[in-house]
């Protein structure tokens, strides 16, 4: 199989991404926010979560980007006003296809496999438990926000507040889905720490096994940890 272990994803994720923070030029950037971005419409779990992402988060940021240093600003940071427009839409541009490509390796590499397994990487790489079950705990928080708001917002709907008053009303009353939403959300990790914690489910023998190191996983590591060397070494050594 193609798919690395847990471990390995964890060790590819970390490494890919600090590459593409520190990464400057613009084709490599592209390369792999498609790649990855081909690899979140292809696996099935985070093939509607990644179409948001790009719909409603990163769409509209590379508007407002470009909108802002193409056309109001002008130019790139530390030039003068209105002197390089050009570069403008490229720096707008630049910022756009990092984030981009971050967050799709993130959903490529993590948000593609169960939880149970993400804690078997962790284990794996002897992260401590307490923080194995901070990072399994903003993981899960996801989902279950997305599926509360989805419960309040049909619950307004149901009792027409959200079509009355136009759009206005409409927007006030979804900002005023937040304070349920993070309430219900501490409430939820909490109620979460104390299941996990009665169930012992972090002390399963079962997570402690680990998965094998294959041949697959040492090449994904491999070429993360270059790329990352690689980046590191040319962004502190610019031409």
């Amino acid at each position: 199989m193609l798919e690395p272990s847990p471990a390995a994803r964890w060790l590819c994720a970390v490494g890919i991404i600090v590459a593409v923070i520190f990464t400057r030029d613009l084709r490599i950037l592209i390369a792999v926010f498609g790649v990855a971005a081909m690899t979140c419409l292809y696996v099935h779990q985070v093939r509607g979560l990644f179409i948001k992402f790009l719909l409603w988060v990163w769409l509209p940021l590379v508007a407002w980007g470009i909108t802002v240093w193409g056309g109001i600003v002008g130019s790139p940071p530390g030039f003068p006003l209105h002197s390089d427009a050009a570069g403008g839409v490229l720096y707008a541009f630049r910022i756009s296809v990092r984030l981009g490509a971050a967050v799709s390796v993130l959903q490529a590499f993590l948000l593609s496999v169960d939880l149970e397994d993400l804690a078997r990487g962790l284990f794996s790489l002897r992260v401590p438990r307490g923080i194995v079950l901070v990072v399994l705990s903003v993981v899960a928080l996801g989902p279950e926000l997305r599926k509360r708001s989805e419960q309040v917002l049909t619950a307004r709907a149901a009792r027409g507040l959200l079509n009355r008053g136009g759009r206005l009303r409409a927007g006030r009353e979804a900002a005023n889905t937040l304070v349920p939403l993070v309430t219900w959300g501490f409430r939820s990790a909490a109620m979460r720490f104390e299941y996990w914690n009665q169930r012992g489910l972090l002390e399963s023998p079962w997570l402690d096994e680990g998965a094998p190191f294959r041949m697959i996983d040492a090449a994904y590591v491999t070429f993360s940890a270059v790329w990352c060397v690689a980046a590191l070494w040319a962004y502190g050594n610019p031409h």
